[in-house]
């Protein structure tokens, strides 16, 4: 019993050094953030960033249950458009029109406070505009044929020097765990409690 007892406290430490349970590749003509948090968008966690539309951008991260992706893009001077595949604890991901749904900051403080407050002042609407994976002037920056140019309304706004677009995950990208989970993660803690209690009787 000790030994079982001294193996799963290895694994739980072993736990702390685990792989990151979400990867990225994204790109945006001019700029972006990536963000991921709570679907209410008050608590955003910078993950990564990048401001050179031709490189892609790869990250790894973990993301909470619940947690959902934001891509903070914001252009200057058209055309416009961001592009990009994740692989997360729900499976792959990737930039298409469906998948995601998106505000416009009324502003371009693009902070995570300022983000966190257009999310709050704003109302999510689904995106609009999508083209193939290596659509022009653009090309395929990020390798993967599933993976299309979208933005929130066109290509070519001429407004968006002003502004900056939030899109968002239609869904979590992380689970909630069922509390039956939790009820047999204690139920193991506990006999592993019991366990050592008799060894010490």
């Amino acid at each position: 019993m000790k030994k079982l007892i001294l193996a799963l406290a290895l694994a739980g430490c072993a736990s702390g050094a685990y792989a990151a349970n979400t990867s990225a590749t994204l790109t945006a003509d001019n700029l972006f953030y990536l963000y991921s948090g709570n679907a209410a968008g008050n608590n955003l966690v910078l993950q990564g960033q990048g401001n050179n539309w031709p490189t892609p951008y790869s990250f790894s991260f973990d993301v909470n249950p619940g947690d959902y992706l934001y891509v903070v893009a914001q252009d200057q001077g058209g055309p416009q458009g961001w592009q990009g595949y994740f692989s997360t604890p729900l499976g792959a991901l990737y930039s298409h029109k469906a998948s995601w749904d998106y505000i416009v900051a009324p502003t371009t403080n693009i902070s995570a406070a300022g983000v966190m407050a257009a999310i709050a002042g704003g109302s999510w609407a689904a995106s609009q505009a999508e083209a193939p994976y290596n659509s022009g002037p653009w090309g395929s920056v990020v390798g993967n044929v599933n993976a299309t140019w979208m933005w929130h309304d066109n290509f070519d706004s001429s407004s968006s020097d002003r502004t900056y677009a939030i899109f968002r995950t239609v869904d979590a990208v992380a689970a909630i765990p069922e509390p039956q989970t939790y009820a047999m993660l204690l139920a193991g803690v506990g006999l592993l409690g019991i366990a050592a209690r008799r060894r010490k009787g």
